[in-house]
């Protein structure tokens, strides 16, 4: 199960270094691409939401609520993946980040040996 807590948390991760990513002159990189996504999944999962609702009370709700429910069923699904993709995403700039500092101080050691 997704929640909207979890997808927030990753947001913001991949917000707090997507910046860093950007290239001067470019519309963007994949970083923000991913949260753009995730906004327009969620939206849609609202919108998707909302006419289910809405949709209730109808005398046809019986009648249309497979197709509703897969509709919701199908983004979250997206989600889901969506999820991972950025987990995964976030995983590699946290490695590279951590391989960056090693880097960076693995010379000053290796002066100091010479």
């Amino acid at each position: 199960l997704i929640t909207l807590q979890q997808l927030d948390v990753l947001a913001a991760k991949i917000a707090s270094f997507a910046e860093a990513h950007d290239i001067p002159g470019s519309v963007g990189n994949g970083y923000w691409a991913l949260l753009r996504v995730l906004s327009c999944c969620l939206h849609k999962l609202r919108r998707k939401v909302r006419t289910v609702r809405s949709e209730r009370d109808s005398v046809f709700f019986g009648a249309r609520v497979r197709t509703l429910v897969k509709a919701v069923d199908n983004y979250h699904s997206v989600l889901r993946v969506l999820k991972r993709i950025i987990e995964v995403a976030v995983e590699l700039t946290d490695l590279n980040t951590t391989r960056a500092a090693a880097a960076q101080g693995e010379p000053s050691s290796a002066a100091g040996g010479e």
